[in-house]
């Protein structure tokens, strides 16, 4: 049967020697030794039945060892005389246009691969943020301290009641003593409408030494003046400008010092701005923007007592330079000037000697280290490293993380909290430098009992505490103190929203201004009345 050279596809003609071995032509390929000098892959290009050629695919080339295969396997058949060849390698068919199925199909897989790459996006973002220091320290101290007892739930609904509202109570205050034995029955209602505000009520004292019977008063501030009213003792509305120079015979009285500081006072108290005020402020973005300059770094981690057990806890540190510390006393003087100068000024001092007296203690501190220890994203421990000492508050947990606290000063504990939880029934101790207070609340009656005592004196106080949407109530069934001299109080206290605020009718007396004369005709009515309330 004729074969041919796989490599040319040209004839090959045997011949035989004397012994039968047949040899091949001269141009016939010699696989083997192609393979062995060449080092190369024989790949056939003829098909060596046929001598036709063979379309070779690149990506599938036919070893030498397959190709022997295929030789033998045709040389074994070579008896069948119908066989047809089929060559290993078909040619690819010449490619057709995609059908509208196949474009969808590859629509889909785009889209699919982007919603992938996306989510591997938010994974690797999520991780980067989760394991930001900063972020995890502002989130365990935001997690730490947004949870409490039934208690610090009460407080918390604490709300609505900043610019407009009243406070009433009704107070009887018992005091006994060695030298003293009476009573004071107080009725107050104070009114805040913005920054005005008004406290009018009564008052009564009975002892066994004067009885002085019901006085009714009123007294009003707004951002210029004062006005006061004794109705069951004259007509008068007494008026004092606290932002004006007076000219009256006042001014003869009293020194310019003291009435500046009179002035000083009023306007202390009109002023309605406080410390919580600070975001309201340009203060508070510059400090954020302090607090986001300091580097939070990752840390050794720490082991502290958790929930009953000792625990690993991630830290995180912060390096607060004298640098760092100066800054943020500059910012906490420009806040100090900005909302409570006034105050300042009524006692007497300037904004930096106030800020002088706070940072007495650091403004010569070296760089410190706060660190924070971290576990199941809550705080367990926060500590700072100054100056050689070591300050430690440890969040030991229980129902909530700060249930169970201690203060260190160098190892030593100062202070410990230590709270439980029993059905509705919620108690707090507080040990403190030789001070020991107990404070239970049932948050299904709302009943309060607070017991506090020391070296020196006793406390004990108790009745109920409700909060609502619109009030606030708090009454004192009875309020014990026992020192030197006993006082017993009893009353109560309760805070709506919406101020109450009378006007004030009768004839103006201007203190700032009056003349010498009109103080002389008002004292002689002022001790006419007095003379008839003692019975004279």
């Amino acid at each position: 049967m004729p074969k041919f050279d796989p490599m040319t596809g040209e004839l090959i003609t045997e011949e035989t020697d004397g012994k039968g071995t047949a040899s091949i032509s001269e141009n016939q390929t010699d696989i083997g030794q192609t393979t062995e000098q060449t080092g190369k892959q024989f790949v056939p290009r003829f098909d060596p039945m046929t001598g036709q050629p063979i379309h070779i695919e690149q990506s599938q080339p036919q070893t030498q060892s397959q190709f022997q295969r295929q030789l033998q396997s045709e040389s074994q058949s070579q008896s069948q005389p119908q066989f047809q060849p089929q060559p290993q390698f078909q040619p690819r068919p010449q490619s057709q246009e995609p059908k509208k199925s196949h474009k969808m199909a590859i629509i889909v897989s785009i889209i699919a691969g982007v919603v992938v790459l996306l989510g591997i996006l938010a994974f690797v973002l999520a991780a980067v943020l989760l394991s930001n220091p900063r972020t995890a320290v502002e989130k365990a101290c935001a997690k730490t301290f947004s949870e409490g007892g039934y208690l610090y739930d009460t407080c918390r609904d604490f709300q609505g009641f900043e610019k407009d509202y009243t406070v009433t109570s009704n107070i009887k205050i018992a005091m006994q003593s060695e030298y003293s034995d009476g009573s004071i029955i107080l009725y107050t209602q104070l009114g805040v409408d913005g920054k005005d505000k008004q406290l009018a009520g009564t008052m009564a004292y009975n002892s066994a030494w004067i009885n002085i019977p019901e006085i009714e008063y009123k007294l009003q501030i707004d951002a210029n003046e004062v006005r006061l009213q004794i109705p069951s003792a004259d007509s008068h509305v007494f008026t004092y400008n606290y932002t004006e120079e007076k000219h009256g015979y006042l001014t003869e009285i009293a020194s310019a010092e003291d009435l500046q500081a009179i002035d000083d006072v009023l306007k202390m108290i009109y002023s309605s701005e406080s410390s919580g005020d600070i975001k309201n402020t340009e203060s508070a973005v510059k400090l954020m923007n302090w607090y986001r300059s300091l580097k939070v770094e990752k840390s050794d981690a720490g082991q502290f007592e958790v929930d009953g057990n000792i625990r690993k806890c991630k830290g995180y540190a912060i390096l607060v330079t004298r640098e760092d510390m100066n800054r943020f006393r500059e910012i906490y003087q420009e806040y100090v000037e900005t909302v409570m100068t006034d105050r300042l000024h009524a006692l007497g001092m300037s904004a930096e000697e106030y800020t002088e007296q706070i940072f007495a203690d650091i403004q010569d501190m070296e760089d410190a280290t706060i660190r924070f220890y971290v576990y199941q994203k809550e705080l367990a421990c926060v500590e700072l490293e100054a100056a050689g000492d070591i300050y430690q508050v440890i969040f030991h947990g229980g129902d909530y993380r700060t249930q169970n606290m201690e203060i260190l000063v160098n190892g030593a504990v100062v202070c410990t909290i230590e709270g439980t939880l029993a059905g509705d029934e919620e108690s707090i101790t507080v040990d403190l430098s030789g001070n020991h207070v107990e404070v239970t609340y049932n948050r299904s009656t709302e009943a309060y009992d607070i017991k506090s005592e020391n070296t020196y004196e006793k406390i004990e106080m108790n009745g109920i505490l409700s909060v609502g949407s619109k009030e606030i109530r708090l009454t004192v069934d009875q309020f014990a103190l026992e020192g030197e001299a006993d006082y017993t109080l009893s009353g109560d206290i309760a805070v709506t929203k919406g101020a109450v605020i009378d006007t004030m009718k009768g004839e103006a007396f201007d203190i700032g201004n009056a003349s010498e004369a009109e103080y002389d005709e008002l004292f002689d009515d002022l001790n006419q009345l007095l003379y008839g309330l003692l019975g004279y």
